[in-house]
């Protein structure tokens, strides 16, 4: 059984009302995750992709991505292909080397 679930996803919506849109995907992913791993979810967060920086639909794909080589890390993914995947990591890291300088 899991102590800690973490998901992540990018999820192209044409919608106004994020406020809603949080409540819905917290009650139906919690349904999910309940039924799944007897869990209940405590955090659901929408960002709207604005065409800038990394918060395009790649670049969160890879910021989705930024754990693959956790031990703990499971690829689940529809309509997203592996080009989609590679592409987005590139953003990412190409976005984290240029504004996320330690």
């Amino acid at each position: 059984m899991f102590s800690h679930l973490h998901m992540q996803m990018v999820v192209k919506l044409h919608i106004s009302n994020l406020k809603m849109l949080n409540k819905v995907l917290k009650e139906r992913l919690g349904e999910m995750v309940k039924e799944k791993h007897q869990m209940s979810m405590s955090c659901t967060t929408s960002k709207q992709l604005q065409d800038t920086s990394f918060y395009t639909f790649n670049g969160m794909v890879g910021y989705c991505m930024k754990n693959i080589d956790e031990n703990h890390f499971q690829i689940v993914h529809h309509n997203v292909n592996g080009e989609m995947i590679k592409v987005g990591m590139l953003e990412f890291v190409n976005y984290k080397a240029t504004t996320m300088k330690n």
